[in-house]
């Protein structure tokens, strides 16, 4: 009885221990949406990109055959249901509504990543959690739409559903597993990843739990993108395998900036107030190491740990790796590698915590007993200190760098009417104004600028004008061609290739007009019928 009692306390702590990093991730997440233009504002790319594609889907246009989409259909899908909100709130407000939905998915990651390792203790559930919910480059994935979050969350959720206090779960949870997997796929082709390691997870002498597995995948993949898929195939394959594979850059980072980005240290750092010099990132990634090392490797090696301590190291080595692979690299790609490099590091805590305190109490049980709580006081207490250091000093990084907005989008929409066919180079300086939707047919469906360059003229990165492709200059000139305003975040964008011809095309068809930051041009004139 008292054993079966302490059991279910441990079992209690450690699932508090998850619900605090859960609410933890979420709290600083949506801290960053109360800072100015935090809810309202252009503080992205992508996030127009991948709403505007939700809105343009609702609207009956379809991506990869009525414009260019260079990501698997998942994130459009998902935001389908928020987008129709639109017709209430306007785009400006359902943006809003997807903002605060990925924060909490932000807390909701950190909670999955804690659940996942709760069968490791206390210490191990609140490491991963916390890990992963103050994860300073969490704060460039989690603060707007954009894939990373969904993409963590899937994995996660297919990981505890496969596993169930580190073992096994029943046939049912491991299809649905598989599909939640597999969703993660539809959502950022990079699932493959933990996918995999999860099967291998999954290999043994029985052959069932595999094939469920598989079968889960499969079906979760296949029910987002097959669709799309059957009606276009051709433009499919190019716009989401083809164009990415062939994808160039000008500016390529170097291994060494994506290394400081992957273990949350560079650029972060130079915003904190107690200013993380490179001795200090080396000495905290030397540190990560070798807990890793100590605490998690060398024991699977010797087969002390189970399947899910497995697919959590082999998941963060194959996500790092991963990372180093694109020519480009931005920021918000770590939080991918950062939750499975939490899993790891809480579970290689987790061990580590077991097998001290079993140490101590076996040298003397009962001063060994009371040793090992007060030293989990200690660093329970070291560990709270160093928390609430780094959340203070990354909430004061995310306020200040959301305040820094130069886009004045409210002067854009005084410009230009409601239901005007505005073209843009930036979806979502005309989704926070209210103008991304056309109230007339034949309206250019332009979602993603710098997609389209890649699609069209893979070989050329994006903004070498002198170098376009002669197609691509043409479905420009095409879009302007049936647009009556056009909306740049500069005047001749780098993400349109502004040729001379082109450039004599649009001066002598668009006026500038207001907009204040926004270069917005009116045309001259009616533009032609669709």
């Amino acid at each position: 009885m008292v054993r079966t009692r302490g059991l279910a306390g441990s079992h209690l702590a450690a699932g508090l221990g998850a619900l605090v990093a859960g609410v933890l991730g979420g709290a600083i997440a949506l801290h960053g949406l109360f800072s100015p233009h935090g809810l309202y504002g252009v503080t992205q790319y992508d996030d127009g990109v991948y709403f505007g594609a939700a809105l343009r889907l609702v609207h009956g246009a379809l991506p990869y055959r009525d414009f260019t989409f260079v990501q698997p259909p998942g994130i459009a899908v998902l935001m389908a249901p928020i987008a129709l909100l639109a017709h209430l709130f306007g785009t400006r407000g359902a943006m809003a509504i997807a903002r605060v939905l990925t924060c909490a998915l932000a807390g909701a990651n950190a909670f999955g990543a804690a659940w996942l390792v709760r069968h490791r203790g206390l210490a191990a559930t609140l490491t991963a959690g916390v890990a992963l919910a103050i994860f300073p480059p969490a704060f460039f994935a989690d603060h707007t739409l954009l894939l990373e979050p969904y993409l963590v969350g899937c994995c996660l959720l297919g990981a505890n559903l496969v596993f169930r206090r580190g073992e096994l779960a029943s046939s049912r949870r491991i299809f649905l597993g598989g599909l939640a997997l597999g969703l993660a796929g539809a959502v950022k082709l990079w699932a493959v990843v933990p996918a995999v390691v999860l099967l291998a997870c999954l290999l043994g002498h029985d052959r069932r739990p595999p094939l469920r597995y598989l079968a889960g995948v499969a079906v979760g993949f296949l029910a987002l993108c097959l669709p799309f898929f059957v009606l276009v195939p051709g433009a499919f394959v190019h716009d989401v395998f083809a164009s990415q594979l062939a994808r160039q850059t000008t500016s390529p980072r170097q291994p060494s900036v994506r290394l400081w980005g992957i273990v949350g240290l560079h650029g972060m750092s130079l915003h904190f107030t107690w200013k993380l010099h490179r001795a200090w990132g080396v000495a905290l990634a030397a540190i990560l190491g070798v807990v890793l090392l100590l605490g998690g490797v060398l024991p699977a090696c010797w087969r002390r740990v189970g399947r899910v301590e497995v697919f959590a190291l082999a998941s963060a080595f194959g996500s790092v790796g991963l990372l180093f692979v694109p020519v480009e690299y931005f920021d918000h790609y770590a939080y991918f590698s950062g939750a499975f490099l939490a899993l790891g590091l809480g579970s290689a805590v987790g061990y580590a915590a077991m097998t001290l305190t079993a140490a101590l109490r076996r040298a003397d049980p009962r001063a060994g007993g009371r040793l090992a709580g007060a030293l989990g006081v200690v660093l329970l207490a070291l560990a709270v200190i160093g928390v609430v250091r780094v959340v203070h000093d990354e909430t004061a990084f995310d306020r200040s760098a959301l305040r820094q907005d130069p886009v004045n989008w409210p002067a854009l929409a005084a410009v230009i009417p409601s239901g005007s066919c505005v073209t843009s180079d930036d979806a979502a300086l005309v989704i926070e104004a209210d103008r991304f939707l056309a109230a007339a047919p034949g309206c250019p469906n332009v979602d993603d600028a710098d997609g389209t360059w890649m699609a069209e003229d893979p070989g050329q990165p994006t903004g070498v004008q002198s170098a376009a492709d002669a197609a691509l200059v043409d479905t420009w000139r095409g879009w302007f061609a049936r647009s009556e305003y056009v909306a740049l975040r500069a005047p001749f964008s780098f993400r349109i290739p502004f040729t001379p011809a082109l450039r004599r095309y649009f001066a002598a068809h668009f006026t500038r007009v207001g907009g204040g930051d926004i270069a917005v041009y009116e045309r001259r004139g009616a533009p032609p019928g669709p």
